[in-house]
């Protein structure tokens, strides 16, 4: 997963952790054509929900992590939104220019 949490400005944190909840939820409840989330990363959630640590950094990671997943275009659209989009852009095209690097 590319480490996107270090440039989201902590005022947002709350804000784009229960966006990032919606779009999880309402993707799995549509399971048409979702994409599963991964059972540790799944776990890994849900302990921090049953902890309410959902909106700290390892939380925001992890939900994004699991929204990118069941749905790309709406957590595009939910950065967009907070005016998040360039940090995802920017570390994904580092991420992916990395990979390529890669010998």
């Amino acid at each position: 997963m590319i480490r996107i949490i270090d440039d989201i400005p902590h005022s947002l944190y709350k804000k784009l952790s229960d966006g990032l909840l919606i779009i999880i939820k309402e993707n799995l409840n549509n399971d048409t054509h979702t994409r599963a989330i991964p059972r540790d990363l799944a776990s890994r959630i849900i302990h921090l929900w049953q902890l309410d640590h959902l909106a700290s950094e390892i939380g925001i990671q992890l939900l994004a992590e699991a929204a990118l997943m069941v749905d790309t275009i709406s957590t595009y659209h939910l950065f967009e939104e907070l005016g998040l989009l360039g940090i995802i852009k920017l570390n994904t095209s580092a991420h992916m220019s990395s990979r390529f690097n890669e010998p």
